[in-house]
């Protein structure tokens, strides 16, 4: 009878040990089944800041398609869901990633990357193993082996101008009465906080001034309201900027006056000659792995071997934010090569204000154009 008493008392604490062992394993396959459909199938990411405003808004959650392109194989070994470059790691020099162990592969692609394209990419110009970068969003406004300029912030491309439908940039606004968020939904401004700005004049008290960031369309519908006084585009920059890529004053290049400039593709053979190598040293040195690059008396090395001509790796992109007086974009860092690019954004599954704390219910299940 006591034995039969201690066997019915050890039968449940057997089956509690099988019960959590199987959540466990449960648990263990689902993460293992949601971190293989993230890499191989379809991410997420969230809308910061305000640089694709117009067709993406900072609070937005986007589906990220890894098919579209091919899906990148991992290179590294890692923990899943970590952000490697969190200043509490950073500052404690913890590193939670294996170094490359395989080269750059991917899976096949459904289409290719075209002109219009809104990605999901690693930074360029951070770290060596660009998995761990900052991922960013914006346009893809040129492919490899073409030759862009913009003047006074519009983009051509193969000599073609850009269609500016989409693309938002500062203008100054004046009106007769104060403006407020409501007021400014009309004109389908709805991130009131980012887009516009009041600027405090104490000399006058007969209008209002405000920086606002809108499309040439959205300025023509504000124009009409008989609150506006008047609302022009600011004059683009003209002054040679140290933060324009590629980060040479000579060129006198800035946000507004860029280039010409070809995107580098794969195979492409230039010569080396001085405006070549002020246009495109950065880029041969830290994204084409050429850790010895350098440039000794206006002629570039490598090994040091002098280079006369050089033959390009790899292809690469040009990307611009829709909010162009806004973003931060390859006008500042450079070309997007292909091995950073993470996917196609392809849906909004959820959009929040976050200033407001309100749900953008229209916006969800919209697709990004």
């Amino acid at each position: 009878m006591l034995l039969e008493k201690v066997e019915d008392i050890a039968a449940p604490k057997e089956t509690l040990r099988t019960l959590l062992w199987r959540s466990v394993r449960t648990i263990l396959y689902t993460a293992l089944a949601i971190y293989i459909v993230s890499i191989f199938l379809i991410g997420n990411f969230k809308v910061t800041g305000p640089s694709m405003e117009g067709t993406l808004l900072e609070g937005d959650r986007v589906l990220v398609s890894k098919l579209h392109y091919g899906a990148r194989i991992p290179r590294i070994l890692q923990l899943p869901w970590i952000d490697h470059r969190n200043p509490l790691l950073e500052y404690l020099n913890l590193r939670l990633y294996s170094n490359p162990i395989i080269p750059y592969l991917r899976t096949g692609a459904l289409s290719s990357l075209t002109r219009g394209d809104i990605v999901v990419f690693n930074l360029p110009m951070q770290e060596d193993t660009y998995e761990i970068n900052e991922v960013i969003n914006k346009r893809i406004v040129a492919l490899p082996g073409d030759i862009i300029s913009l003047e006074d912030g519009i983009l051509y491309c193969n000599d073609q101008r850009e269609v500016t439908d989409a693309v938002s940039f500062r203008h100054d606004l004046r009106t007769r009465k104060k403006l407020d968020a409501a007021g400014a939904k009309q004109w389908d401004i709805f991130d009131y906080r980012n887009q516009v700005r009041l600027i405090e004049n104490p000399f006058t008290k007969e209008y209002f001034q405000y920086d606002i960031y809108t499309t040439g369309l959205g300025a023509q519908k504000i124009e009409k309201d008989t609150n506006v006084l008047k609302i022009t585009r600011r004059e683009s920059d003209n002054f040679s900027d140290f933060n324009a890529y590629p980060h040479w004053l000579p060129l006198h290049w800035n946000k507004d006056h860029f280039g010409k400039i070809m995107i580098p593709r794969k195979g492409l053979k230039l010569k080396m000659d001085a405006d070549n190598i002020a246009r495109y040293f950065p880029l041969i040195k830290n994204l084409e792995d050429n850790d010895r690059a350098e440039i000794r008396q206006g002629s570039l090395y490598i090994d040091d071997k002098p280079i006369a001509e050089y033959q390009f790796r790899k292809d690469y992109y040009f990307a611009l934010g829709d909010n162009r007086d806004k973003s931060m974009d390859s006008r500042h860092w450079g070309f997007i090569p292909e091995d950073h690019i993470i996917g196609k954004v392809v849906l909004i599954y959820f959009s929040k204000d976050i200033y407001r704390n309100e749900i953008r219910w229209k916006r969800i299940f919209q697709s990004p154009q």
